[in-house]
């Protein structure tokens, strides 16, 4: 009878075949902390693939419960889910699918700057919220500890992607959207949103991360990724420096 039990590397297999990851970067993977704020339509796919693909520890934050409408985009749920805290359903489905992987659970809604001193504990820290004032809340905390930071955003058929990259960075996220640090304005519950279209953001997300642990240069440091589904089109736009932001200029 054929042995069917798998092990770490058949489940890599295709992965270490890769020439620019191979086992030494798969090791890294194995030995990297990365937090995902945020386990909706963006995270979703984020920790399904980093999962996936071999990352020792991940952290996962989110406040939410599972609820019906967010089974057409957050891939990670089942109907079984709802109701159920949404960190909590996310684990059981992380460890179905990779055992190996260590996942810590954060049931809590960052507000203050106090919150996020969690993301010194990480390598890299991914941006799946809605919110505009948490995500430059989050982009002025990767400045202060210099940690790289992937963020996303998704409404309607649109998606953008934005990396930090402390050693190579001209410019922060804050710098992009900074003035409207006082707006929640990407509420999917209003605008819509197409499941696929959070599936691609944060699929390219989950990708850019493993580049940067495996040592990979990103295209996508002070450039704006912009999607647009309807059209299926792509464009990038370098940000430089804003000499007002807060983040980028905050009081270390």
């Amino acid at each position: 009878m054929k042995n069917t039990l798998i092990t770490g590397y058949d489940r890599y297999y295709r992965q270490v075949l890769v020439k620019e990851i191979g086992g030494q970067g798969q090791q890294k993977l194995k030995k990297s902390k990365v937090l995902v704020i945020g386990a909706g339509g963006l995270g979703a796919p984020v920790l399904f693939y980093l999962a996936a693909s071999g990352v020792g520890t991940l952290g996962v934050v989110d406040y939410d419960t599972v609820e019906m409408s967010n089974l057409q985009r957050q891939i990670l749920y089942k109907t079984k889910d709802i109701g159920q805290i949404k960190v909590k359903a996310a684990k059981n489905t992380i460890k179905t699918l990779n055992p190996d992987v260590k996942v810590n659970t954060y049931n809590k809604k960052i507000i203050t700057d106090a919150d996020t001193n969690i993301l010194s504990e990480y390598d890299i820290i991914i941006d799946g919220s809605d919110s505009i004032k948490l995500k430059n809340l989050i982009a002025r905390k990767c400045v202060k500890v210099s940690k790289t930071l992937v963020t996303g955003s998704a409404s309607t058929w649109e998606g953008q992607l934005f990396i930090y990259d402390p050693n190579n960075s001209v410019s922060c996220y804050s710098c992009i959207y900074g003035n409207q640090s006082n707006n929640n304005d990407n509420d999917c519950s209003h605008l819509g949103i197409v499941g696929t279209v959070t599936g691609m953001i944060g699929s390219m997300m989950a990708s850019e991360t493993i580049k940067n642990i495996v040592g990979l240069s990103s295209s996508l440091t002070n450039n704006l990724l912009i999607y647009d589904g309807l059209f299926n089109e792509f464009r990038k736009i370098f940000v430089p420096k804003n000499t007002t932001c807060r983040s980028c200029n905050y009081n270390l």
